[in-house]
């Protein structure tokens, strides 16, 4: 089960897995593009000096030969420059419940569910970058981060995204509130700004890049899920908004399929501890697929429909080791 709730925060429509053992991730690919200073686009004709010495235990990996698009949220405000608003999620509420209905207060979560997230600016812990000889951002102070920890979520665990975009509610009928649970979505205009998921046509970009540390002591394995038309409960194509966890039932050669929504597609990454490393998510990456959880069968992304970007703790024990990461600069890709 892989649900989120959302708190938006003043919204407009403008067009992980934690684990505490290393992965080997395949999804840093070769560009030439040095890390954006206070928070702006990198470029992709500058060459990058690395250096490990200002806090952090080795190098600020940055990509090389990128091409980037738009910032998706370059985190100097509240709410994204897609128009969306950055929430945390759990296996300890109901699914797809606003404001949150929790199920068990058992373990930490920092924020909690249903809270805002507003952007880290303070210097802190994360170590500083080192581009010729001069500090640039990614230090917790030009170019802000958004942080998330917790300890001992039981179930599947938790995560932390965005909406791409966020419409304000008008007391309009959504799918989830239809189904069995009753009215756990509040869509009433004065619904202290939860916004509804909109659909983002993401189709002229080849992916997105952003950057992550752990804060932890090691390496931390983060999955980073995207929903698109057929895994999104939000007025999706193919899923069932009633459903968020189980197997599929019936035929998809009888018509008769029925499958859990938010089986979505996801790609592991790996967080390294004191310094930052930027990443690429892309459309054609292997490692980009549907997790399959629901044994839902072959889909194919659909680029025009995004939904969400989220950076999640999916756990096989019974509870969540402790975790601390934060991302920053989230931008698209053109190649």
């Amino acid at each position: 089960m892989r649900i989120a709730t959302r708190l938006a925060l003043r919204v407009s429509c403008v067009t992980g897995f934690l684990a505490t053992v290393p992965f080997a991730s395949g999804c840093l690919s070769a560009t030439n593009a040095s890390p954006p200073s206070n928070g702006g686009p990198g470029s992709p004709d500058a060459t990058a000096v690395l250096a490990g010495d200002g806090g952090g235990a080795g190098a600020n990996v940055p990509l090389q030969g990128a091409a980037f698009g738009p910032v998706i949220d370059d985190m100097s405000a509240d709410q994204s420059a897609t128009g969306g608003s950055w929430y945390s999620y759990s296996s300890r509420t109901v699914p797809n419940s606003e404001p949150p209905i929790p199920t068990t207060d058992a373990g930490t979560l920092n924020p909690l569910e249903g809270t805002s997230f507003p952007p880290e600016t303070s210097t802190g812990h994360v170590p500083p970058l080192i581009l010729d000889g001069a500090l640039d951002g990614l230090d917790g102070g030009p170019l802000a981060f958004r942080e998330f920890s917790g300890d001992a979520i039981p179930k599947w665990g938790a995560g932390f995204g965005l909406d791409l975009i966020s419409g304000l509610p008008d007391g309009g009928p959504v799918a989830i509130n239809a189904c069995p649970a009753g009215m756990i979505f509040d869509t009433e205009p004065d619904a202290s700004g939860v916004g509804i998921p909109q659909p983002f046509d993401a189709s002229a970009y080849t992916g997105f890049a952003f950057w992550g540390i752990s804060l932890e002591s090691g390496s931390l394995t983060v999955e980073v899920h995207l929903d698109d038309s057929d895994t999104t409960p939000w007025g999706g194509t193919f899923c069932d908004a009633c459903k968020s966890s189980g197997q599929c039932t019936g035929s998809r050669e009888a018509g008769t399929l029925d499958c859990p929504c938010s089986d979505n597609f996801y790609e592991q990454v790996t967080f390294e501890p004191g310094h930052w490393t930027q990443f690429a998510v892309r459309w054609s990456d292997a490692k980009f697929q549907a997790n399959h959880w629901s044994d839902e069968g072959p889909l194919v992304f659909d680029t025009k429909h995004v939904y969400n970007i989220h950076f999640q703790d999916t756990i096989t024990s019974t509870a969540t080791p402790p975790f601390d990461i934060a991302v920053a600069d989230l931008q698209w890709l053109t190649n």
